[in-house]
């Protein structure tokens, strides 16, 4: 049975995000087990292993260095590798304000934030699709 004060927690940022989006445990050190060290590693190099093959945990990767297992966020990796390709799309002005007629009282700098953080890929009218996406968060959410 794992219990969560076993697991180290990396030590959270000024901005309250953590540095590095994983959490681990030592095999040696932290997990109590009626098997020996060395039948408990070989159990859970089985499970790193299958992670490796299935991806059976959707949302987290596993792997082990030495004796520590980290669990990696599989969507932070993926967040990480996108942000930087659709750094370059740049918005015209006339699209911020158009995006504050669609979305009266948000605060399109974060709408902004929001929808780069959404993409995946590049669109081919990014103007017309940030204004899109901000008419979306005005009709779903209404006022701020």
């Amino acid at each position: 049975m794992l219990l969560p004060f076993w697991f180290h927690h990396p030590e959270p940022t000024a901005q309250g995000k953590q540095r590095h989006p994983f959490q681990s445990f030592n095999t040696s050190r932290d997990i109590p087990s009626c098997s020996t060290a060395k039948e408990f590693r070989r159990l859970v190099l089985s499970i790193v292993r299958q992670d490796g093959q299935h991806a059976h945990m959707p949302d987290y990767a596993v792997k082990m260095e030495d004796d520590m297992v980290i669990f990696t966020n599989r969507r932070s990796d993926q967040t990480e590798n996108a942000a930087p390709m659709l750094s370059y799309i740049r918005l015209n002005p006339e699209a911020y304000h158009e995006a504050r007629a669609v979305a009266p009282g948000w605060d399109v700098y974060v709408l902004e934030q929001e929808w780069r953080e959404w993409m995946t890929e590049p669109p081919r009218d990014p103007n017309a699709a940030f204004i899109g996406f901000c008419k979306k968060v005005f009709e779903k959410r209404g006022r701020p």
